[in-house]
């Protein structure tokens, strides 16, 4: 058993201690068996899933692989979302662009339709999405010159260009990008 012992902890983690003469032999053999220092354990690998359940693993690399998977699941869908996005901002610029050239070369004529006649027509003829008929039936007249028309060539031009590099896209190159720019 102990006698003694002494606290010289003022700069550094260190203690003295006193023993009688046959532990001290006894510790002299194996003291992180003797003062109980040593303790096994099992790894414990577990984690909450995607849907708040536990998950237990063997591994470290099956919670990589876990979260990897999860993360390509999760970035594919974001590309998708993105990719449904531009079209339908494309689906509006497309119905807008007819819409204008329409009224500049008096297909439509503001002075002889009512607003209902201008929405059914604008239903039929350039989209069947309701916002976007409604977005078309109250364009403000700034917006219908053939400046606009120049403008919205362009954007359409642009968006399609950006959707293709976003079809271009694939998850796992898109992973090891964000992990790329995490690293700097």
């Amino acid at each position: 058993a102990i006698i003694d012992f002494e606290d010289e902890c003022a700069k550094q983690f260190k203690f003295i201690i006193k023993l009688n003469t046959k532990q001290d032999s006894i510790c002299e053999q194996d003291p992180i068996k003797y003062f109980k220092l040593s303790k096994s354990f099992t790894e414990n690998y577990t984690a909450l899933d995607e849907n708040g359940e536990l998950v237990i693993f063997d591994t470290k690399a099956q919670i990589i692989k876990r979260f990897v998977k999860y993360r390509l699941q999760k970035i594919g869908d974001q590309l998708e979302f993105d990719k449904g996005k531009i079209n339908k901002e494309l689906d509006w610029l497309h119905a807008k662009l007819k819409f204008v050239k329409d009224v500049l070369n008096d297909v439509i004529n503001f002075k002889t339709i009512t607003r209902k006649q201008l929405t059914d027509y604008c239903s039929e003829h350039y989209s069947n999405d309701e916002k976007i008929v409604s977005r078309l039936v109250n364009t403000s007249i700034v917006d219908i010159t053939k400046d606009s028309v120049k403008d919205l060539e362009k954007k359409i031009k642009d968006k399609d260009a950006e959707l293709k590099l976003i079809s271009k896209r694939v998850p796992s190159d898109e992973l090891y990008e964000r992990l790329n720019e995490l690293a700097k």
